[in-house]
């Protein structure tokens, strides 16, 4: 029910909390952002045209901690923010997951295999399409090993590429999505 001249939630059209909406589900438009393959900020937006979001309608911003000695995912921080119809904040929830060992892999999974996607698409917009599945192809026991946590095999691999369009400003441009 709507108090007389406040706003109401974007998501729902109405004051009530809408925190336990399942709002995966609503045909919201979802723009991840991925930093150093970590799933960092989640938006959901009413509106994309295919170039531009807008009408932001929920925010999900999440912090991973690590174990320093194996950099596995102990546990995440998410704060969820919906936005009210005046593109105020209208509730912020903070939520902690905590990953048991089966989770932790697969997460170093997951953020290893995202590493991966954007060194693939940093070669194909710097070599082409042709050559960066070539290239691709060629590494793809070492991108496996990669995504499943052996690194040196990676690096080794880039390092010696032999193909004529590897250069060494793409080399270094691939070791710099992977190892930073």
């Amino acid at each position: 029910m709507k108090a007389a001249g406040s706003p109401n939630f974007k998501i729902t059209g109405e004051m009530d909390n809408p925190s336990r909406l399942d709002y995966d589900i609503l045909g919201l438009y979802k723009k991840p952002t991925i930093i150093k393959g970590e799933l960092v900020l989640v938006e959901y937006y009413r509106n994309y045209d295919g170039v531009t979001y807008s009408d932001l309608v929920i925010k999900e911003t999440r912090q991973y901690l690590r174990d320093p000695q194996t950099t596995l995912a102990y546990k995440r921080i998410q704060t969820s923010t919906w936005y009210m119809e005046d593109d105020s904040i209208g509730l912020e929830l903070t939520f902690e997951k905590y990953y048991p060992m089966p989770q932790s892999i697969d997460e170093a999974i997951r953020r290893r295999s995202n590493i991966i996607g954007e060194a693939k698409i940093f070669t194909l917009y710097n070599i082409g399409l042709a050559n960066s599945q070539d290239y691709m192809m060629a590494l793809s026991h070492e991108i496996n090993l990669y995504i499943n946590g052996a690194t040196q095999y990676m690096y080794d691999a880039v390092t010696n590429s032999t193909q004529p369009y590897i250069t060494q400003e793409i080399r270094d441009g691939i070791m710099l999505i992977i190892y930073t």
